[in-house]
């Protein structure tokens, strides 16, 4: 199950099944009732979710701030907000600042785990490029969650630095912060995020 989650970041959230296409999926409301139909989302920041009861109908769209979050096949989404990610600027060692956008519910325990997609103007490429960045969380604080880039292009110094800020927040899981010790930018996450379940197992 950790190694599909992964792959399927890795690969894309062009996979995710309500990319491009409707799927079936449920909304949940700010009231806390929910909707279910048909749903399409592209994991943009800045891209609303669309939503309909049935193919004749006109499609609702709704953004991050309108939403407790949705559903859809195997995946949870929710809002987030105010959330720090390494983009377009992390060649030059800062993070970039999301006001709203709709993340990957990937784990909660003692810890809280999302997947944030974005996609930003990147003045080296002069394209828009997407970026994927995990976001770590201690469940039940306020503080900010703390992103780690997934498959991005940096330097190994760079990427030392990235880390620093997670060493802090498991500086009480000496197997995660040795774990982080080796990571590497091109390794896969799979193995952090079976550390941080497991932390709820003992």
């Amino acid at each position: 199950m950790l190694l599909l989650l992964f792959l399927t970041l890795r690969a894309s959230a062009q996979f995710y099944p309500h990319a491009d296409v409707y799927a079936n999926g449920t909304l949940l409301l700010p009231d806390s009732t929910s909707r279910s139909g048909e749903l399409m989302w592209t994991a943009h920041q800045n891209q609303k979710l669309k939503f309909r009861t049935g193919r004749a109908d006109e499609p609702e769209k709704y953004g991050p701030d309108e939403l407790l979050g949705f559903t859809v096949d195997s995946f949870t989404f929710v809002p987030l907000k105010d959330v720090r990610v390494w983009a377009e600027s992390a060649w030059l060692g800062k993070t970039s600042r999301i006001d709203h956008l709709f993340a990957q519910r990937l784990y909660v325990g003692t810890y809280t785990v999302h997947a944030a997609h974005v996609q930003l103007y990147d003045g080296v490429s002069g394209a828009i490029q997407p970026y994927i960045n995990v976001l770590f969380q201690r469940t039940g604080t306020t503080e900010r969650p703390v992103p780690l880039p997934m498959y991005q292009r940096m330097k190994d110094q760079r990427f030392e630095k990235v880390k620093e800020p997670l060493y802090a927040l498991f500086a009480d899981q000496p197997s995660i912060v040795e774990h982080l010790r080796a990571l590497r930018k091109e390794d896969d996450l799979g193995t952090l995020l079976a550390l941080v379940r497991a932390i709820d197992a003992r």
